[in-house]
Formats: structure tokens, sequence, C-alpha cells
């Protein structure tokens, strides 16, 4: 079987990312799902004759107890908890410890009893935590501060810098997590900045990488639409019996095609949108084309057991009903791990990520980002019906490089654990920031906090409302108003000191540094 080549059809996005990264949330269960041996250990071996049966080349008498809900079947999501058990260890079982209560001396009491105690270590929760460890030498912990929120959804993100994530999926695709991180510690500062500069080096910037990281998250969208159609279930096939390339037809037009072969401990998975239109997050449409490959260490098709590589050759263009407001290009590729929960099952992304990322905005102007090993966390993703996000968190750590498009210029950024929760359930949809950026056009890391959410219209670079704060060696406020000019408080003293008519004036996209 590990030399067998393998196929997989995927008519299920949420399963396909299963596949692509088995990492999912199980409940601990007296008995150990794939503890083929009895012996509270999962193997690599016994997870392979797990996926032998899901296939139907093996019987279920090889082993029984991968089947948790006793149908006579093996499901993907009981392939998912045999994998976390290799990956975590088997749930500790339940343990009793009897007291006896001996009888009384000259009394007339009752005879004594049994009297059991039962201590429970293995956890079982409506919310329950998996955990994947992945190889790695540096930890990012995703510690943002406090995000809107109505669910009582919790979701917690500590990702490694190649990304390993511990994570309390967001059950259903329409909740939304509330997030009990703790607020980012404030960057180290080098007050080597006048105090006007800060203001005016971030007011502009800060939506020119907030145009960008709406671009990221279409990209994301492209690669869950690719992974094919959400209505049908998963059909698992091994080649030479009708295995292959898949393609399914898209929900309003075109299609996606999913293809997967394993063989000498790798799974190689590709992934295809063409001209691919399903719903959008703003209530029009989003169009896909383009290419995504995941490959990473597994015992057979569909289970990555480990950190895969990616490469993403994706196109989008998003409609909010009346016209285009957002055409994304991206060429990326890097290293990343998956959290899972959730109807739609992307509960988080990590890992590092180099390319190019172009958003270009309907009315002109938008984002070019180019990154260099930069680290990112995906995290508290919302999503719609159709499994695309329309809020959720990005975290950057790492080098950049910013352009405008409109003007052309561009700025080399260092993230500082900085945050972006973006939200287009809104109207308009809104941008909180936290966290730092530095770089030599500044003179120091400067640190950003929201006083009021951003609020950004569709298909607009410059916002309409919105505070936020920053800090370098003085603190400057800088207000986005409702005509798309900006108002800076150089000093923080609650007066006006500089007026822009627009975020992408010339003096705040300016590189003063050099």
């Amino acid at each position: 079987m590990g030399e067998q080549a393998l196929r997989i059809r995927f008519r299920q996005f949420s399963v396909v990312i299963v596949a692509a990264w088995s990492l999912g949330a199980a409940s601990a269960r007296a008995q150990c799902a794939g503890d083929c041996g009895g012996n509270n250990t999962v193997t690599v071996d016994e997870l392979v004759r797990a996926v032998n049966i899901a296939l139907g080349s093996a019987t279920l008498d090889v082993c029984p107890v991968v089947d948790a809900n006793g149908d006579r079947a093996v499901t993907i999501d009981e392939l998912i908890r045999a994998v976390n058990n290799a990956l975590n260890g088997c749930p500790a079982l339940p343990t009793t410890t009897s007291t006896h209560t001996p009888p009384a001396t000259n009394t007339d009491t009752a005879p004594p009893e049994d009297t059991a105690t039962a201590t429970a270590t293995a956890t079982a929760t409506a919310t329950a935590t998996a955990t994947e460890t992945a190889a790695a030498t540096a930890t990012v912990t995703d510690t943002p501060t406090e995000v809107p929120a109505t669910a009582t959804q919790t979701q917690t993100d500590t990702a490694t810098e190649i990304g390993t994530a511990t994570d309390t999926p967001t059950p259903e695709a329409t909740a939304t997590p509330t997030d009990t991180d703790t607020p980012l510690p404030p960057p180290t500062l080098t007050p080597t900045q006048a105090p006007s500069e800060a203001g005016v080096q971030l007011a502009g910037r800060a939506a020119v990488v907030a145009n960008g990281v709406n671009a990221l998250a279409n990209v994301i969208s492209g690669v869950v639409v690719s992974a094919g159609n959400v209505a049908s279930p998963l059909v698992l096939e091994p080649s030479g019996s009708g295995g292959g390339i898949d393609f399914d037809n898209c929900p309003i037009s075109g299609t996606t095609s999913q293809d997967c072969e394993a063989g000498g401990g790798v799974v190689d998975l590709k992934l295809g949108a063409q001209n691919c239109v399903a719903p959008g997050p703003l209530g029009g449409t989003g169009r896909y084309d383009g290419d995504v490959n995941l490959v990473g260490p597994g015992p057979a098709c569909p289970l990555i057991t480990g950190v895969a590589t990616f490469a993403i050759d994706m196109d989008a263009v998003l409609n909010n009903g009346v016209s285009d407001v957002l055409t994304v290009n991206s060429d990326l590729d890097g290293t990343a791990s998956l959290a899972l929960g959730g109807n739609c099952l992307i509960a988080g992304v990590s890992g590092t990520m180099n390319g190019m990322l172009i958003g270009a905005l309907g009315g002109g102007g938008g984002t070019q980002i180019t990154f260099n090993n930069t680290n990112f966390v995906f995290s508290n993703p919302v999503y719609n019906a159709q499994c695309v996000p329309v809020a959720y968190r990005f975290r950057f750590d790492g080098e950049a490089t910013i352009r405008e498009l409109g003007s052309g210029d561009s700025v080399t950024v260092t993230f500082v654990s900085f945050v972006m929760d973006q939200d287009s359930r809104t109207s308009p949809p809104t941008v909180i920031y936290t966290g730092g950026i530095a770089s030599s056009c500044f003179g120091a890391t400067v640190a950003l906090q929201t006083l009021a959410p951003v609020a950004v219209a569709s298909g607009q670079l410059c916002p309409s409302g919105g505070t936020i704060q920053a800090t370098s060696n003085a603190t400057a406020r800088i207000t986005y108003l409702g005509d798309g000019s900006v108002a800076i408080d150089n000093n923080n003293d609650g007066v006006t000191d500089q007026s822009f008519s627009s975020c992408t004036d010339p003096a705040l996209l300016m590189c003063v540094g050099n």
C-alpha cells in the first residue's frame, strides 16, 4: 500500500481540506479510534489499514475500532480521529478508585457500603481541542486584542513559525468566534522619529495594507472553491478503479478539478478552478481561475500528516452585484499547516509565505505585496453558506514590500505581531488594526491600536470612518472621515494638526526616512 499510487475524487471542499492537512478536532473516547492492536497507540501501518477499509480494499475485520460509530463503514471523520490519535496519542482512559467503608464498632449502623469515585482523565467536551505539532524552531503566538463578535464559540490560535496550530474551532459556518486572547504587548520602540511622522507615515499605508490583506483572503476563497462542490460527499477511488482527475460544476458556472497521488510516504494534492463562479462575500459573486498544489508526508491519499509545502497561482475577481470591485492575482509559495473545525472545517492556517500578491480596485489604485519569508496566521474565520470567509483575522511577522498601484510608491516593512481583523458582514466592511510595523521610512517601529473600527466601502481604498492610534516616540491619532479625507492629530492632544483630502495623498505615501 505504501508504494501503491492512489487517487482521490473530491466532491466536498471541507473534506478536501481534511485530505490536505488532517488535524480535525475529536472528543476523547473510551476506545482509541485506529488502535487496531489494542496497545493504546496508533501507528502508520494502522492508519493505512483504516484507509484501505475506507477505499473498500480491506474489510472492517482488520481494524474494527476505526469504526467509531458502529455503522460498519469508515468515514472521513473517523479517519480524522485515527490520524489525531496517531499525532497526539490516544486519550487516556477513565480510572475508577473504589473506597471501602468498614463497619463501625459497637453501633447498630447499616452494613458497609462500597462507594466508587470515578476519576476521568480523558477530556470530552463540546469544544474539543485538536493539536498538531509540526517541526519548528521558533514559536509565533497569536495573542491579539479583542475582536467584535456575537457568538459564544471560542477560538484561540497558537502557531509555530511554520504552522503548528492549536484551535477550538467554530462549529457552524455562520458562527462568530469570541476571541479571548490577551492583548498584544506593544512592540519595542526605537525613539528616533519626530512626533508628527508616525501619523503621516501610517495614515495612507494602513489603508493600502488592508486592501492587500483583503486580496489575500480572496485567494483563500479561491482555494476553498477549487476544492470542489460543497453539496456532495467525498468518494475515494484507488487508481485503476475509475479514479483520476475529478471535475465538478461550480455553484453558478465554470468547473473545478481535484486530483491526488500518493507513494513512498508522500501525498501530492492538485486543485484547480476553471473560471469558477460562486457566491461572494458582498452579496455578489467571486470568479476564480488557477491552480493549487499541496505536497506533504502521509501514508496514503487523502492523509497528509505533517507540514505541507504549497504553491498557489490563483486569480480572482470580486463583484458586488453591480460591478467588479477587486481583481486579485497571486503567485505564492511556502509551507503551512491547517487547523480544522466547523462546517467549512478551516479553523486556521499558519505558515511562511513568499511571492507576490496584487489586489487592483475597480475604481483604480490598489495594492501589491511581495512577501519575503513572511510568517502568517489566518484565524477566527466566519463563513457564508458557500464557505467563503466573510470575517477573519490575519497576523503577520517578518518582511514584506508594499506598493500602492496608483502612485507606484513602495516601502519595505517588517511586521511585528501585526494583526488585522476584517469583517465584511458590516456595511461598509470594517478593519481593526493592532501590532507594529517597522521601516527605514519611519525610523522606528510604530505600534498601532484601533480606537474605532476603520470602515472601508467595497471597491474603495480610502476608509470612510474610524480612528487609529500610532505610537513611536510619541503618539499620533489618525481619523478617517466620511468624504475619504484624513485628519491627523500629531501629539494626541485632541487638536487636528494636519488634514489630507485622500489617504493616497503623496505626502502620506512618501518614504522620508532614507
